[in-house]
């Protein structure tokens, strides 16, 4: 997800509480050392960019809106229409994956595996 150039953006799935798990795993500044649960939404500053990955396990045949609710201009304005610009995206859940439909592929853990540290230099 990247966040527009002048606006902040408060992004979560606005029509179900709770929603999908956002799992942030990287930023502007790369991969992070490990996954991280983002229980709240993710929170974007302009220009920010984050790597999420979203676990829609649980809302098989449902519709879920992304919605935005920070304020614009961020953090003094207004905060968006929920009916009209506050919505970012629809997605339709219609099947999630499973072993069977992907052999080989383990999909079986809700929680994604730490990632190896790397030494920088």
């Amino acid at each position: 997800m990247r966040s527009k150039h002048s606006l902040g953006e408060s992004v979560r799935f606005g029509d179900e509480r709770p929603g999908p798990a956002f799992w942030q795993i990287g930023t502007d500044g790369g991969l992070l050392d490990y996954p991280v649960q983002l229980k709240d939404g993710l929170f974007l500053a302009p220009a920010e960019r984050a790597d999420v990955i979203i676990d829609f396990a649980n809302f098989q045949g449902k519709t879920l809106t992304l919605t935005n609710s920070a304020k614009a201009p961020y953090p003094a304005g207004t905060r968006p229409d929920p009916q009209t610009n506050g919505q970012i995206m629809q997605l339709r859940v219609v099947n999630t994956l499973s072993s069977a439909s992907l052999p080989g592929l383990d999909i079986t853990s809700a929680v994604p595996r730490p990632l190896p540290r790397v030494a920088r230099t």
